[in-house]
């Protein structure tokens, strides 16, 4: 495992072992017991569309969203999402939190890139069996991340930023003026690592303020928390593709089960968020059929209506020979046992 994580951070290790660098053991123990290192990448088996588990936890009283989501690499939005009716300021003592670290990964996977606005969250194939996904803050406002497929221009060790007139203006009116250039250091926005856009003026980078991972605060950029930016900026290369786009719904087959999940939708007009629904419907059902399988309607329903990004089986755990459609489609399982987790508590 040392050895592996050390050749995935061959590209920054390189030309850092000079003197008045950092002190290379500090690094490596920096690198090798980050909390991004713990979660955040899965080796894959043939075929694997689904990674990860949910997992839950009893609530104490020092808990609150911000800390959990930092502790477990999780986005904020995404604990708001799957623990509704809970106070993420003052969970109740004793409380169960899920922990939504189940994934359904994207369907192509040749090196690229995927920003997924609607999840808040970010995959990458370095190879075809390995995945890596993280949290990600986005726009906000009219400040809003575009979609559309760039590339890595650049990627760049302690970047200096450069805010534009309008952003200049909004921190004006604030009375926080800023310099047309902030060098690197605690107050750079963009951390120690970034990942320059090949559309101006947009970057993947790190953050000086991690509390805010997993929301829409930026000013149009993708944010991680600084030990993900390190994973990411140490396997990407340039010109690798980026694709961002907004996919609230999500489906995927796993050995026999069909998955599906549920985003509060990010970007889309009110047309393409019924589009997209119909679309991710009609490929369950698809591939329901293709595994002799049945949807339980109900718990597809309660997903959709719910919207908590978690990703759940929606088919029946045996899937008998086909019936008519008629009755295939009013078939619900009464008890919601579709998808039976254990529940495993960290305390």
């Amino acid at each position: 495992m040392i050895l592996q994580n050390f050749l995935s951070h061959r590209k920054i290790f390189h030309g850092l072992f000079k003197p008045g660098a950092m002190d290379g053991l500090t690094l490596l123990l920096l690198l090798f017991f980050s909390p991004a290192l713990l979660s955040a990448s899965y080796v894959l088996e043939p075929g694997q569309t689904v990674v990860g588990e949910l997992k839950f936890l009893k609530a104490n009283r020092n808990d609150t969203f911000l800390k959990l989501a930092g502790r477990f690499d999780l986005g904020y939005e995404e604990l708001i999402a799957a623990n509704p009716g809970i106070d993420p300021w003052l969970p109740a003592e004793g409380s169960r939190i899920v922990l939504p670290l189940r994934f359904i990964l994207p369907e192509k996977r040749d090196k690229v890139v995927h920003v997924n606005l609607s999840e808040y969250r970010i995959y990458y194939f370095p190879d075809e069996n390995r995945v890596m996904t993280f949290p990600i803050s986005i726009g906000r406002g009219e400040w809003q991340t575009p979609v559309g497929a760039v590339e890595i221009a650049d990627k760049i060790i302690n970047p200096n930023w450069y805010p534009t007139e309008a952003i200049r203006r909004e921190h004006e009116l604030a009375g926080d003026p800023l310099p047309r250039m902030v060098p690197p250091g605690d107050d750079n926005p963009l951390g120690r690592y970034a990942l320059k856009l090949s559309l101006p003026g947009y970057f993947i980078h790190g953050t000086n303020r991690p509390y805010g991972i997993g929301m829409k605060v930026t000013h149009g950029c993708i944010r991680l928390r600084p030990d993900d930016i390190l994973d990411l900026f140490a396997d990407v290369d340039r010109r690798t593709r980026v694709n961002i786009y907004s996919q609230p719904f999500k489906v995927a087959v796993q050995e026999r089960a069909v998955y599906f999940e549920a985003n509060n939708e990010a970007k889309l007009s009110r047309e393409d968020y019924t589009k997209a629904l119909t679309t991710a419907v009609k490929s369950a059902i698809t591939k329901a059929e293709q595994k002799n399988n049945l949807i339980d309607w109900r718990q597809l329903a309660d997903l959709i209506n719910e919207r908590t990004g978690i990703a759940r089986r929606i088919t029946l755990v045996e899937g008998p020979e086909p019936l008519p459609a008629e009755i295939r489609r009013t078939l619900v399982k009464p008890d919601h046992t579709a998808d039976v987790v254990t529940p495993t508590y960290l305390f």
